[in-house]
């Protein structure tokens, strides 16, 4: 099974159990807080990361890292562990992610432009978006300086690009075909 199959199955089996629980929110906060740490101490993050390291040093950090996390988020981070599955633990968090926002009737739309948008712009987007997908709509922004112009946005499944980059590569293959 590929990587992304198996972050799948992850992530369906942390959702299902916070919802019954329902936590699902507490496990989505823990794992943004769990995520901002690793940001932070990529030391940490490389040592959890990595295969070769003792499976109980690993435990006992994560202990340490989740004492304040809801225990069932605490058990699933051990259990990644145990699996050797730790180095998925951000994919697993984009699929947990699109689990809940569809759970809540959101979307999650990803726009990269060269610039930072305004803040009209991005209202703008947004209510686009959300008359397209019929969902509330929650921007996320990358500033990609390569684009040139122009925007890129991914919501769910669904690509629109309309950069500059990728209109002037089209122009160039059809120049020279």
């Amino acid at each position: 099974m590929t990587p992304k199959g198996i972050a799948q199955r992850y992530a369906q089996a942390l959702f299902s159990t916070m919802k019954k629980k329902d936590e699902v929110d507490t496990a989505l906060e823990n794992y943004r807080t769990l995520l901002s740490f690793l940001e932070e101490n990529e030391e940490i993050k490389q040592f959890l990361y990595r295969f070769p390291v003792k499976r109980a040093l690993k435990k006992e950090i994560i202990r340490k890292l989740s004492s304040e996390f809801s225990t069932d988020f605490a058990r699933f981070l051990l259990l990644l562990v145990e699996k050797h599955r730790f180095y998925l633990l951000e994919l697993i968090y984009r699929f947990y992610l699109q689990m809940v926002n569809e759970d809540q009737g959101k979307v999650l739309a990803h726009i990269s432009t060269p610039l930072p948008l305004e803040e009209d712009q991005a209202e703008e987007i947004v209510s686009i978006l959300g008359e397209m997908s019929g969902k509330e709509v929650q921007l996320e922004e990358e500033v990609k300086e390569e684009i040139k112009g122009g925007f890129i946005i991914r919501l769910g499944d669904q690509l629109f690009d309309a950069s500059v980059t990728t209109q002037l590569e089209r122009l160039y293959r059809e120049l020279t075909a």
